[in-house]
């Protein structure tokens, strides 16, 4: 037997499927479904940066955005590899920039020295 369906019964075989997938994600990743609002409970996310990434394709403020190019630090890898004393020597880099530093670290999941 053929079954024939009309655009509205795509659309809401479609419309249940979705749902059903939405809800068995959210079981999967422990969400609260609310009111068609997903509920994600807060998780670290690690993001993986290669170590020959440009360092001005990274967020930084203005001011770490200047000091970085005229301390020679081309690449995520170098920041990575620079200790807190060889980073600090840098003229304008001082505690503010540290802490920013050390933020972004972490949020790539790198150590920082």
């Amino acid at each position: 037997m053929i079954e024939i369906y009309d655009k509205e019964d795509i659309q809401r075989l479609i419309r249940d499927a979705v749902r059903e997938e939405i809800r068995n994600l959210a079981v999967t990743l422990k969400c609260e479904i609310e009111s068609g609002t997903i509920k994600v409970p807060s998780a670290t996310i690690r993001i993986d940066v290669p170590d020959e990434t440009p360092i001005e394709n990274l967020e930084w403020s203005v001011r770490l955005g200047r000091i970085f190019p005229d301390a020679g630090i081309k690449t995520f890898g170098q920041l990575c590899s620079m200790s807190r004393r060889q980073l600090l020597k840098h003229r304008n880099l001082g505690e503010k920039s540290m802490r920013e530093i050390n933020h972004t670290l972490q949020k790539y999941g790198r150590p920082t020295k």
